[in-house]
């Protein structure tokens, strides 16, 4: 499932990831509300979530999500590397956190549900935030 307020993300992330055959797009959302509501209705096993919805919060989302559906891995998508954001990513269970500069095989590694897909290769230092 797609998370974005922005029709022209949505549509991209769409065609990259019907790309692949073995991955499937079931539902997009814009808002905060629809994206709950269609999580809870499609049970994705991947949701690409923009971390700053219209009006609203995509971290709130994720927790939400990540609550209700705990087998759902939600990786967030943004356009900001900034390290409050990912640690609040991170409290609220996102699995990944890919910005939106990143390449389309990064994208696709991050949102592959495979669990032997490769990690991504992004700027945003999750390996060192996970580090000892």
């Amino acid at each position: 499932m797609i998370v974005d307020d922005h029709e022209v993300v949505r549509l991209g992330l769409k065609a990259l990831i019907d790309r692949h055959p073995d991955m499937e797009v079931v539902a997009e959302a814009v808002t905060a509300a629809e994206a709950i509501e269609k999580g809870t209705h499609f049970k994705p096993d991947v949701v690409v979530l923009d971390i700053r919805l219209g009006g609203s919060s995509g971290i709130d989302v994720c927790r939400d999500l990540t609550a209700q559906m705990p087998g759902t891995k939600v990786i967030m998508l943004t356009s900001y590397a900034e390290d409050d954001m990912l640690f609040a990513a991170i409290r609220a269970g996102a699995a990944g956190y890919v910005l939106k500069q990143a390449g389309g095989q990064d994208v696709i590694r991050a949102t592959n549900p495979t669990p032997d897909v490769a990690k991504p290769k992004t700027p945003v230092p999750l390996g060192l935030v996970l580090a000892p």
